[in-house]
């Protein structure tokens, strides 16, 4: 949905700031499921996106975001899903 919204990034890295406003601050979204979704059904779209997390520092006064970011297992590990999803 974000990449059909103009102004926004799209969540490949998974973080963006998506509002900066002087002297309020920053509006961040941080991503973290890397490589989603992980349970598709044949032919569905699998993103490969990268995910994040954020560190918050002292030396800036907690105010500025320091994103680390990391990617999914390869190859994905065995796993079954929650649901049926056939």
């Amino acid at each position: 949905a974000r990449e059909d919204r103009e102004g926004m990034d799209n969540m490949h890295s998974g973080f963006s700031v998506d509002h900066d406003i002087e002297n309020v601050g920053k509006l961040c979204t941080v991503f973290s499921a890397p490589d989603y979704p992980q349970f598709i059904e044949a032919g569905d779209t699998r993103h490969n996106n990268a995910a994040t997390f954020v560190r918050l520092r002292g030396e800036s006064e907690w105010a500025e975001p320091d994103p680390v970011a990391f990617t999914a297992a390869r190859p994905r590990p065995e796993s079954e899903p929650y649901y049926d999803i056939t």
